[in-house]
């Protein structure tokens, strides 16, 4: 509910990059809370004086959230190694560059499921760089299409 309280977020000043960045980290770092950071920065964007900061910001702290199911999916390797899917899904990862972009495919719209694909690529052993950048720039994507479709819902 916070984000329909009447906030100043011009006030924050330069504070709202490193707020966004946060916001997204620690909402999507949480499997269990869902936070629901879009309209949040959505109102950031249009208050910030630069709303590409605000995306860069938003999209950076999204992929470091999501590399915590990452990371976690690389610690339990063993527990879903032995699986029909988890061998199908292993062929995947020898194709990096078609991994990535399924891992992009996924990242960019909102889907509430992406923390498995997080836990799948870790558990498959997908190179972090490659989940890195696939889920930063679908992220990026996600937030530019955000942002520009809710400036121009903010004008009517």
């Amino acid at each position: 509910m916070a984000f329909f309280l009447p906030i100043d977020y011009a006030a924050f000043g330069q504070l709202l990059y490193p707020g966004v960045f946060l916001l997204t980290f620690f909402a999507n770092a949480s499997v269990v809370v869902p936070v629901p950071y879009v309209p949040i920065v959505l109102r950031v964007a249009d208050a910030a004086p630069s709303a590409a900061l605000v995306v860069a910001a938003a999209a950076a702290g999204s992929m470091l959230g999501e590399s915590v199911s990452y990371f976690v999916g690389r610690a339990g390797k063993q527990i879903v190694s032995g699986s029909r899917i988890y061998r199908a899904l292993e062929r995947l990862v020898h194709r990096p560059v078609l991994a990535g972009i399924l891992l992009f495919l996924l990242a960019a719209p909102l889907n509430p499921f992406f923390d498995i694909a997080g836990l799948a690529a870790g558990a498959l052993g997908l190179r972090y760089g490659i989940f890195a950048a696939a889920v930063f720039l679908g992220r990026l994507t996600r937030f530019a299409v955000i942002v520009w479709l809710g400036a121009g819902l903010m004008r009517l």
